[in-house]
């Protein structure tokens, strides 16, 4: 068995140093073969393809796929092989396109874009780096800890699903409708057999709302009190907070886009976006332009009228248009790999953070906008990324209540037109959050809110809003729950210490 570098050592004690230089490839090379016995280097045919055999013979060598890819064989003309990037093979052992090339050849290069350089140290990679996505999940499959203990705790075991399935073990039997309620009883809701109960569970599977029990648990046991009504005000709280987060998190990617694209065409030009000298790493520039292509294509498909006038104009659209197609992962890609201090700099300032607390708030709030985005639980769980804290705030900053506070400093008003408030993004935020937490009180310590939420919203240096117009902005929601937000004494506040 062994690693996939061990089985190499053996493959090359076998040959015998008989592959000389690279391109030079014998009659009889010993197979390089998979933990299934397949050949790697042969066809969907079982026939074995010369060029694949000289991307092994190369690796063998230490030139690595990227030299073999250099050597021009009757496959392959000169044009084809002499590319930035090598090619690799598919899961038939058949050799694919580089994804840069497959644009150049299908639609060309625009007039004046670069094309993309070499990364450092491509050419040097091992045969293991040829296997297909399959052959490493087997390999990845022998214990637990994701393959060998070199890479343990860096990548769980891989997945990989075919059309012949079959259950390793007994399979589980389903419920029906009128059985989910006696489990609910049996799980310590005491009303969970009432038509109420059935009604919920018709409308949310109960295996979603199980994931929320371990909130009603004290000390491993569900509590006596515990009801399949406030279970559904905790799942009611918990959708109404997401979508007040999705809201927030999308003004926040606006002003995002915005910055990023003013910053950065005005100091690096109008395709700043596909300069590679704009950029730190080269491998980190290739992943982005192949998200960004794929992305540039969907809106193609979906006939957007101003992408395809500047595609057909330009060969691209500019950076000013480009990052309002980027997903916000895509643009905090983008923005993370920026060559320019300047930029990223800037951007981070109007945000009201330095250039390092904004990288780590851009990869918290991303990941909370995937739970929220996906209908996953976010009450009472941990943040998947947890933020730097913010200067002055000494709030739970693992807690998804961390990110309420994040988003009022980072939408900060820089000032507040009293012709039209809502352009005072902390403010509304805080309006509609305190009215959320007016109406669900009950549940509030059970969701993991602190009971000094109203104070810790109440600090001009992080949220921008001091007590007396936090309450003043609250009672403007009075509306929607009916309750007064009334203000919290000086004398009754709680400063906590490091």
């Amino acid at each position: 068995m062994g690693s996939p570098r061990h089985r190499e050592k053996q493959q090359r004690s076998l040959a015998g140093g008989a592959c000389g230089k690279a391109g030079n490839v014998p009659a009889e090379i010993p197979p390089l073969r998979t933990r299934q016995g397949n050949e790697i280097g042969h066809d969907r045919a079982g026939v074995r393809d010369p060029r694949m055999l000289a991307v092994v013979a190369a690796g063998r060598s230490g030139g690595g796929p990227a030299a073999a890819a250099r050597q021009p064989s009757a496959h392959a003309p000169e044009s084809r092989v002499r590319t930035a990037e090598p090619d690799r093979p598919d899961q038939g052992g058949r050799l694919r396109r580089g994804p840069h090339r497959q644009r150049d050849l299908c639609r060309g290069v625009p007039s004046g874009s670069p094309r993309r350089s070499e990364s450092p140290g491509a050419g040097r990679c091992s045969i293991d780096k040829l296997m297909t996505n399959r052959e490493r999940s087997v390999n990845m499959s022998d214990d637990r800890a994701g393959g060998s203990s070199r890479r343990a705790g860096v990548k769980p075991p891989a997945a990989t699903f075919s059309r012949d399935f079959q259950p390793k073990g007994s399979a589980p039997k389903p419920f029906r409708f009128d059985e989910l309620g006696a489990r609910l009883v049996a799980a310590g809701f005491a009303d969970g057999d009432t038509n109420q109960a059935e009604y919920l569970l018709r409308h949310i599977s109960y295996q979603h709302a199980s994931s929320y029990f371990d909130l009603f648990r004290r000390d491993g046991e569900v509590e006596e009190d515990a009801s399949a009504y406030n279970l559904n005000r905790v799942m009611v709280f918990d959708r109404k907070m997401k979508s007040l987060l999705l809201e927030y998190i999308g003004v926040f990617e606006l002003q995002f886009r915005a910055q990023y694209s003013y910053h950065m065409s005005c100091e690096k030009g109008a395709f700043a976006h596909r300069n590679p000298r704009n950029f730190k790493d080269m491998k980190k520039f290739d992943d982005f332009l192949d998200r960004y292509e794929s992305e540039f294509n969907k809106q193609l498909r979906q006939k957007n009228a101003e992408i395809a006038k500047a595609f057909n104009k330009y060969g691209d659209a500019p950076t000013w248009l480009a990052v309002e197609i980027m997903s916000f992962g895509t643009l905090s890609m983008l923005y993370n790999n920026t060559k320019s201090k300047a930029v990223r700099a800037n951007v981070a300032k109007s945000f009201h953070a330095a250039t390092d607390e904004f990288a780590s708030w851009t990869r918290a709030v991303s990941a909370v906008r995937n739970q929220c985005a996906h209908f996953g639980r976010l009450c009472g769980r941990r943040l998947v990324s947890c933020p730097k804290r913010i200067e002055g705030c000494q709030e739970d900053n693992t807690s998804p209540f961390y990110i309420f506070i994040l988003l009022m400093h980072l939408l900060m008003a820089d000032e507040i037109f009293e012709d039209d408030q809502s352009l005072a993004y902390n403010m509304q935020l805080f309006g509609f959050t305190s009215a959320l937490f007016t109406e669900f009180e009950d549940v509030l310590s059970m969701v993991g809110i602190p009971q000094n939420w109203r104070e810790a919203f109440s600090n001009p240096k992080v949220t921008g809003l001091d007590v007396g117009m936090a309450v003043k902005v609250a009672n403007r929601f009075r509306a929607i729950t009916g309750t007064f937000i009334t203000p919290v004494p000086p004398s009754a506040r709680r400063h906590k210490t490091k």
